[in-house]
């Protein structure tokens, strides 16, 4: 529990990592804070939007709106002109970004396991289905069909468009020639495995999470010689 005062030889980020210490300290400085005739206030949850709603509500006659990342590009810190990313971006985009910044990670969600923010985005510029689904959460939308468009997205964004024709000829022999490398003999002990995994090759795309996991975890399993983390598969569709 942090007291005052009280010298500490942890790292910044291991200290924050404890709740109770990132509380406590919040707390602290606040009171020093106000002690020094500052105006303070604490969001009760997500500090973005107070940021950003205490910044428009102090000056609302202000044309430009800009904001600075936390990350240096050299020696200097970016600033973003948000007119100017608005114009760049196009109208559509700008209502569709909210649901990328929380399906791929945020300060309340889990990052989505080899995929960052650059993956959706680009989606959304070049794939009709992505956007197709995400602007059912800018529309008013049943839960039903929210969470059918949530598994569609998330499909999407795994490369969820499964081919019609697999990488197996009608002969087998390509099969045959993939099992000869890995050292074993495909028409015996896994004919049953690309028997089944050439059912998943040849279905129709978007067919949900569960299907997806199962494809890429074949797929996996196939070309990898080292065990398959789990973690780098599709979520199921109960998880999602």
């Amino acid at each position: 529990m942090l007291t005052e005062p009280e010298n500490f030889t942890t790292k910044k980020e291991q200290f924050l990592a404890n709740a109770s210490n990132k509380q406590e300290f919040v707390n602290m400085l606040s009171q020093k804070l106000v002690s020094a005739g500052c105006h303070v206030l604490q969001a009760e949850g997500n500090a973005d939007v107070l940021i950003a709603k205490t910044a428009v509500d102090t000056n609302p006659e202000s044309e430009a709106l800009y904001l600075q990342s936390d990350k240096k590009k050299g020696k200097k810190f970016r600033v973003w002109d948000i007119h100017w990313f608005q114009r760049s971006v196009g109208p559509e985009m700008c209502t569709l970004l909210p649901l990328v910044h929380a399906i791929v990670g945020c300060d309340t969600t889990s990052p989505l396991f080899g995929i960052g923010k650059g993956v959706p985005i680009r989606k959304l510029k070049s794939e009709q289905i992505f956007r197709k689904q995400a602007r059912v959460f800018s529309e008013v939308a049943t839960k039903d069909e929210i969470q059918h468009a949530g598994e569609e997205a998330l499909v999407c964004l795994y490369g969820g468009s499964i081919p019609k024709m697999g990488w197996m000829d009608p002969s087998g022999a390509t099969r045959r020639s993939r099992g000869a490398k890995h050292g074993y003999n495909s028409r015996t002990c896994c004919e049953p495995f690309f028997l089944a995994w050439r059912r998943l090759r040849v279905g129709r795309p978007n067919e949900g999470l569960d299907k997806l996991r199962c494809h890429k975890y074949c797929e996996k399993v196939s070309t990898s010689t080292s065990p398959v983390q789990v973690h780098t598969l599709p979520p199921t569709a109960a998880a999602a």
